[in-house]
């Protein structure tokens, strides 16, 4: 039977978590909970979400956008707020990949809506 998360079922967990967020070396969180290393880089890969309060916020705003968009009575304001809305989702991506440390760069919002057309 498999094992639960060391960490998932830590007393302090919401403190580790915290921690971990708040990019504390992971030898210091280990030897302050008394928990392993290899446990909190698992966890943090594996049971973290990775949702910010930022990232839902924009999620929000850009379901918002998208939901003027159906709305809309011209196809001009429809391209402008879908325009709108793959701004939020490139900052959203920006943020993301600087949070998990990739370099990949997000797409050209303004390129891919010239190919649209």
């Amino acid at each position: 039977m498999p094992q639960t998360c060391t960490i998932c079922r830590h007393p302090e967990r919401d403190d580790i978590e915290a921690e971990l967020r708040d990019g504390i070396p992971y030898r210091d969180i280990a030897r302050q909970h008394h928990v392993s290393k290899d446990a909190l880089s698992r966890h943090r890969a594996n049971h973290m979400s990775r949702h910010t309060a930022t990232g839902l916020a924009a999620a929000r705003e850009i379901m918002a956008i998208l939901d003027k968009a159906e709305t809309s009575t011209t196809w001009n304001l429809t391209l402008l707020t879908i325009r709108e809305a793959r701004r939020y989702v490139e900052e959203l991506m920006k943020l993301n990949l600087t949070v998990s440390g990739s370099r990949v760069a997000a797409p050209d919002a303004d390129a891919k809506l010239k190919n649209d057309l």
